[in-house]
C-alpha cells in the first residue's frame, strides 16, 4: 500500500509543482522563474511538496478506512 501512496504523491507533486511554477512565471515574471528553477530552490521545494502530498494522501486514506470500518460495525450491530 505504501508504494501506491508514493506513486500518487509523485503524480500530485508533479502536477502541483508544474502549476505553481507556471503561476510563478505568470505573476512575477521570467527573472523570478529562472531563480525558482535552480536546483538550490527546486530540490527542497519538490521534497516539501512530496512530503505534504504523501501525508495528506495517507490521512485521507486512513480516515476513509476508519469511517468505513465504523459503518460496518454499525450495520453489523443492528
Amino acid at each position: 500500500m505504501r508504494f501506491t501512496f508514493v506513486i500518487l504523491s509523485l503524480i500530485f507533486m508533479f502536477i502541483d509543482e508544474t502549476f505553481s511554477l507556471y503561476m510563478l512565471e505568470r505573476i512575477y515574471g521570467y527573472e523570478v522563474f529562472k531563480l525558482a528553477i535552480t536546483p538550490w530552490f527546486l530540490i527542497p521545494y519538490s521534497i516539501l511538496i512530496f512530503l505534504v502530498e504523501y501525508i495528506l494522501i495517507r490521512l485521507i486514506y486512513f480516515s476513509i478506512t476508519k469511517f468505513l470500518h465504523f459503518l460496518r460495525r454499525l450495520i453489523a450491530f443492528h
